[in-house]
């Protein structure tokens, strides 16, 4: 197409430069001139046209990459290829925003930070979970109580336990979250997500398990008497040695080994009917 175009300008070029002029030479330089010029133009055009036949397929991709924002629903594995046993780069954090385009069925391609990896689909919503902060307490600690001593079969706590099951380090786990009680300051709804945020910057998913007694906290109505402000629900015969040696649930995790400086309570709630 592009070789018969130029072939008709020449045409057309050759018939404007068949007009009288001063002198043959100058007429013979002038052709040879506006030729050449028309040549590099016919030359430089084709050369486009073969980049543009060359990126198509480039183009064309790019066109279909189209990012869009989202959140994660839970605390999930992002990793480097859309497989189960693809490597993890990294934790990314429960209503963490994130940029992502479709990849299959399954998985999702995501943009996070600097990084590029992939999501399974059941991780992330286009909805951002609201949220509010609350403040913790100074030297706190972090107790635990059996999940048998949950006796009652027509209460929330009861039936959220129905749906646990013993997970990381020995403790209760409802969707990845571990089973806490907190004072009544923060929320009593059972089934709430929330966070634990502490000084160090660790998160610590949790899920209302029950709710501390009034009676049994302090004046904010935050931290118990013998000091706990999160106390962790636990399978016995499965918790983890060093925490009954210590009776303090920090001593599951070394990075959990500081004060709780803000409670994040999710506008989320786990169905307990």
């Amino acid at each position: 197409m592009m070789k018969r175009i130029c072939m008709i300008l020449a045409v057309l070029g050759i018939l404007t430069l068949a007009v009288p002029v001063c002198g043959q030479e100058v007429w013979q330089k002038s052709r040879g001139y506006q030729y050449q010029a028309f040549k590099m133009n016919c030359v430089r055009n084709l050369e486009i046209h073969r980049e543009v036949e060359d990126n198509s397929e480039e183009v064309k991709q790019a066109a279909q990459e189209v990012f869009i924002q989202g959140w994660t629903s839970a605390n999930v594995n992002f990793r480097e290829k859309p497989a189960q046993d693809g490597a993890v780069m990294e934790v990314i954090s429960y209503n963490t925003e994130v940029m992502y385009t479709e990849y299959d069925n399954d998985w999702y391609e995501v943009l996070y930070g600097e990084n590029r990896g992939y999501l399974h689909k059941r991780y992330l919503t286009d909805q951002k979970i609201q949220y509010r902060d609350f403040p913790g307490a100074k030297n706190t600690t972090k107790s635990f109580m059996p999940y048998t001593a949950i006796t009652s079969t027509s209460s929330p706590q009861y039936k959220l336990q129905q749906k646990a099951y013993t997970g990381q380090y020995g403790i209760r786990q409802v969707d990845g979250r571990f089973c806490v009680a907190v004072g009544s300051y923060y929320t009593t709804a059972i089934g709430t997500y929330f966070d634990l945020i502490l000084e160090n910057g660790t998160v610590i998913p949790c899920i209302l398990a029950d709710c501390k007694s009034d009676r049994h906290t302090d004046a904010s109505k935050r931290v118990t008497f013998d000091g706990s402000l999160a106390e962790f629900v636990v399978d016995a015969d499965a918790l983890v040695k060093r925490v009954w040696r210590s009776g303090n649930i920090s001593s599951a995790d070394e990075s959990w080994n500081s004060p709780v400086k803000t409670v994040r309570i999710y506008d989320k709630k786990e169905s307990v009917e």
